[in-house]
């Protein structure tokens, strides 16, 4: 069984505002594709006048109800926008905000400036402005032409001001011809998208728990840390730093919360995890991490750019599954 397209869901933050709280935490809103202002509002006349930037905060989240883990996944841009705004993303975490955003990686999309033939080993892109730093030595980027398509990994990058040289890794050459003014775009790196559990920490004489058997689920576990306070030598009362109680719960049980946005638990700890003997007071902390990155995207209008009736862009998410 492998992920299908449809578990890889969109989701908004918590709170989409022009405000310094913009971002946050993931909501239960997913985006629908293809739907206008699904990113961001139409830009008003006034802004477009005076030149604007905002920004928005969205999730991937493998919703696979089987917890598969979606490996290598990585998110880009498959153009730049047809209008005079251009589009931007970068890393988020579970809980940031507009506020907490300083000098980010940005990855985003640009022209190829000439025509390279299959083979090749280098290629000149032409950005949309001179102050754009969205290809970096060391990155992937993906290069298309609406048929064809690739990607290359570890280039070397050489900026001049709208102008940026990409030479292939040694060995490495493009597959396909391309011509001006086809899409290459860098490549936000998203790591492995999986619900899971981090290290464990016991303070305990001699308690034991196994955090190999402590599991999270794709769809109902969020980022949180889940702290196990012993009320006696069997029983436990449970907190979440992000959600306050989760109720409490007995070593000889299961203990499975459930996230009801969902119906699924935030983490489960099964009683064959739970060994050795617990004093009241004694606490274990589990860490979880939920199966949805966050990234932000960066929406700019140039002063007195023009109007376009159907301004859009689009994103894809690659990665792969057993």
């Amino acid at each position: 069984m492998s992920i299908t397209a449809s578990e890889l869901v969109i989701r908004y933050s918590a709170n989409r505002t022009a405000t310094s709280a913009n971002g946050g935490r993931m909501s239960t809103v997913a985006l629908t594709s293809g739907a206008k202002q699904n990113f961001f509002p139409d830009w008003t006349a006034a802004q477009m006048a005076s030149g604007a930037t905002r920004y928005r905060k969205f999730f991937v989240h493998n919703t696979n109800a089987e917890n598969l883990a979606l490996t290598d996944a990585m998110l880009h841009l498959l153009a730049p926008t047809p209008a005079g705004d251009r589009i931007t993303m970068f890393g988020g975490t579970a809980g940031d905000t507009q506020a907490d955003i300083g000098s980010p990686t940005e990855y985003g999309a640009a022209a190829l400036q000439s025509a390279v033939s299959a083979g090749a080993t280098s290629l000149t892109v032409t950005l949309e402005d001179d102050a754009m730093a969205i290809f970096r030595t060391g990155d992937q980027i993906f290069v298309t032409d609406g048929t064809n398509s690739e990607y290359h990994d570890a280039v070397t990058v050489a900026q001049n001001g709208s102008l940026v040289a990409i030479s292939l890794a040694p060995g490495d050459m493009l597959t396909y011809a391309y011509t001006s003014g086809a899409v290459v775009a860098s490549v936000l790196p998203l790591g492995t998208i999986v619900a899971a559990i981090a290290t464990v920490n016991k303070v305990t004489g001699s308690g034991g728990l196994d955090a190999t058997a402590i599991t999270a689920d794709n769809q109902g576990s969020i980022s949180q840390t889940v702290t196990l306070t012993m009320t006696s030598t069997t029983t436990f009362s449970a907190v979440s730093d992000v959600l306050g109680s989760l109720g409490t719960g007995s070593i000889g049980s299961d203990f499975a919360p459930v996230n009801s946005d969902y119906t699924r638990p935030y983490l489960t700890v099964p009683a064959t995890a739970w060994s050795g003997t617990w004093a009241a007071g004694e606490t274990a902390t589990i860490p979880v991490t939920q199966a949805a990155p966050a990234f932000w995207l960066k929406n700019v209008v140039p002063a007195g750019a023009a109007a376009y009736g159907n301004d859009a862009f689009t994103l894809r998410v690659v990665g792969g599954s057993a």
